[in-house]
């Protein structure tokens, strides 16, 4: 017998690559005698070819060389010396087995493709009875392929090394079966999950244009990257209620997805059709990473989640870049981690999103984003609303028929702050908890702090922009757990938030034990008209009418440095608000605003000292700081009026730099005592200015001062 139909093999390989994945029409005429050789008639047809020993096949370039067996065989290959035989399924397939014809206990069949010569060595594993052998390897092994036909495991053609295909590219297709080895489009699988199970490590499973409808997550695996071509959407079945369409985590669906990556992918969580994480009180998520580590989120995008968009906790080196999410119950993106100081270094970058918080996580960068958030009830615009509990009723302005669950309701000079439950109607919402009972009060309603970040040590945010909200737009804070330190905020843009447009709290809940924030850069930033929302969200006055807030907390080495706030509609108290911190906490320099109500720096003066001899009853008001400069006044009263009294100006925020002693010139600007010369201006700490009045205070006259 002659080993030619291993250069058949080849032959059938030419077919694949000209049929597509239609199960070929190979097909016996006539008998094949045991011994006798195997010869191409036409179209697919094999027949009998005698005992010719050359010849028959090398029009095709195949020429078939040495001793070996062809037959026609249903049995299966059950040895690595079994010689292999061709032979045709009763459908007109074609099969490779075995038959250790003529006793041969060797491997000898050899075929010669293109000048190079090629053995079937070894056969790799069992090939059963009616499944179908394929290349293991290049130097011609083969393996059992399963019930897909043979020929379509073979991509080469004749005149070329035959080079194996592999489980590295896999694909997917709405006209696919999960029969289908999946090596090619014509020969795609049907569903997502089943082709990431049969994918190799490194390996590519391809999605191609469709609609596939997820009644169970995908459980992504190690490794493997799922990536879709344009015009796929994933979508979650009515009432699914699915805690995750995609998991990388393993703990809802298959495993841990170590280095997994999902790129270019439409998902959609049918939120109309499913429960949403309000009303179940079940988290749910688009995608869900989990403590997976590796992980890349590349150019999707998320839509209509009933949870958040992309959620999960510890990790490292995750990756989120050039996703689009927005129509999420919760926020686009949700990574925390509660114990802190986790060393992620992830990176969030260049992604359109609504609103994101990072809790927790260290060394990460997120740069380049564009956050939008909603707002409903404004300064141009204003909403009231009536609420008894958690039920909240429209009175006057925008109607709720925009409005989404998971927005924030504020009132009450932001007193309340609630998330909504349900919108009921236009006219008609549930509240997450109990707002109290206002009647027509000032609200407004949107999206909660646009990018939130606490917790963290050595992250970098900047080239961010940040626009519309009801709450903060870049909100940074420490909290118990631990401080916000070594940070860097850069070159973002805060652009017509509800309330502030620039946070930092050194403790995220006040009272709560926060550690504060220190040694952070916050340079270059720009504000532009916040408190959109006017007195919903803050009392009038000094209050937190500001377009920078630094507050709350132990605060240390904090540096502002070149940044601006433009306020056009004079909303503002004023640019920055530091209230009730400790002096010298924050150092500025180079930083401007145009439009605030006052030009100064609200809180800027933690405390004034007044010597014995402004009496024993005298009281300082009207303090304010100006960046580098202050102004108060001195009301003298009670006994102990004398010559000289000094006075000592603690400062919040200090000038830049800071050598020695610094001069400042004081000088009296108004009130109702003698205006006197003022001597001795020295800073005896970069925070602390110490001032002598020359003359003698009257009792119950006002002294107004300057310094800079």
């Amino acid at each position: 017998m002659r080993s030619r139909v291993l250069g058949f093999l080849a032959l059938l390989a030419l077919v694949s690559s000209t049929t597509t994945a239609q199960t070929p029409a190979i097909r016996q005429s006539g008998s094949i005698t045991p011994g006798h050789a195997v010869r191409w008639i036409t179209n697919g047809v094999i027949g009998d070819a005698g005992t010719a020993s050359s010849g028959l096949l090398t029009t095709l370039g195949v020429t078939a060389n040495g001793p070996g067996a062809i037959c026609v065989n249903s049995g299966p290959i059950t040895s690595a010396y079994n010689q292999l035989c061709l032979g045709a399924t009763t459908n007109g397939g074609s099969r490779i087995s075995s038959y250790a014809y003529g006793g041969a206990t060797t491997p000898g069949i050899t075929f010669d493709i293109n000048g190079t010569l090629q053995s079937f060595l070894t056969v790799q594993g069992a090939v059963a009875a009616d499944q179908y052998a394929c290349f293991a390897d290049t130097a011609g092994n083969v393996k059992n392929c399963g019930a897909a036909p043979g020929v379509t495991s073979f991509n080469g053609k004749v005149g070329a090394v035959v080079t194996p295909t592999s489980n590295n590219d896999l694909y997917v297709s709405t006209s696919g079966s999960d029969s289908n080895n999946g090596f090619s489009p014509e020969s795609a699988k049907l569903t997502i999950q089943a082709a990431i199970n049969a994918a190799s490590a490194n390996g590519t499973v391809y999605v191609t244009s469709g609609t596939y409808t997820l009644s169970a997550a995908i459980g992504m695996r190690s490794y493997i990257t799922l990536e879709c071509s344009p015009g796929v959407t994933i979508t979650q079945a009515n009432a699914a209620n699915l805690d995750a369409l995609v998991d990388f985590s393993g703990y809802i669906a298959g495993s841990t997805a170590t280095g997994a990556t999902i790129r270019g992918c439409w998902i959609d969580g049918n939120r109309a059709n499913n429960t949403g994480t309000l009303t179940s009180g079940v988290d749910k998520r688009l995608i869900y990473f989990g403590n997976t580590n590796d992980v890349t989120i590349d150019g999707n995008t998320l839509v209509n989640g009933p949870g958040y968009g992309i959620a999960g906790a510890s990790q490292t080196n995750l990756v989120v870049k050039n996703n689009v999410i927005n129509t999420t119950e919760l926020h686009s993106f949700f990574a925390v981690q509660v114990t802190a100081n986790f060393p992620s270094y992830c990176k969030i970058m260049n992604n359109r999103m609504v609103y994101m918080l990072l809790l927790g996580l260290d060394g990460c960068i997120i740069t380049g984003n564009q956050l939008v958030g909603e707002l409903y009830g404004n300064t141009s615009d204003p909403l009231r609303v009536t609420i008894s509990g958690t039920a909240v009723t429209w009175v006057s302005g925008p109607t709720f028929a925009a409005v989404k669950s998971g927005m924030l309701l504020i009132a009450n000079n932001g007193a309340v702050q609630k998330s909504i439950k349900t919108v009921n109607s236009s006219t008609s919402l549930t509240l997450d908890g109990s707002g109290g009972s206002l009647t027509n009060n000032l609200a407004m309603i949107g999206t909660e702090d646009l990018l939130g970040v606490g917790a963290a040590h050595q992250t970098i945010i900047a080239d961010n922009y940040v626009k519309g909200g009801a709450s903060f737009g870049v909100s940074l804070f420490g909290n118990s757990a631990s401080k916000f330190d070594g940070n860097v905020v850069a070159n973002n843009i805060m652009d017509r938030q509800g309330k502030n447009g620039f946070s930092l709290l050194g403790d995220d809940v006040p009272t709560s034990g926060g550690l504060g924030a220190s040694n952070n850069i916050i340079k270059g930033n720009l504000v532009i008209n916040s408190n959109f929302g006017g007195l919903a969200g803050c009392s009038a006055g000094i209050g937190c009418l500001h377009s920078y807030s630094i507050l709350a907390g132990t605060m240390s080495n904090i540096v502002l440095d070149s940044n601006h706030a433009q306020d056009d509609g004079a909303l503002t108290y004023s640019w920055l608000n530091v209230s009730g911190l400790a002096a010298g906490a924050i150092r500025t320099g180079n930083n401007n605003q145009t439009g605030a109500q006052n030009a100064g720096i609200s809180g800027g003066i933690s405390s004034i000292t007044l010597g014995s001899g402004w009496g024993d009853t005298a009281t300082t008001d009207l303090i304010f700081s100006f960046g580098n400069a202050v102004k108060f006044r001195v009301t003298a009263g009670g006994s102990g009026i004398g010559a000289n009294p000094s006075i000592t100006v603690n400062t919040v925020a200090t000038k830049m730099s800071q050598g020695g002693f610094n001069t400042w010139n004081c000088k009296m600007t108004a009130g109702s005592g003698t205006i006197a010369t003022l001597f001795n201006e020295q800073a005896s700490t970069p925070s602390a200015i110490a001032i002598i009045y020359t003359g003698t205070p009257v009792n119950a006259l006002t002294y107004e001062i300057q310094c800079a």
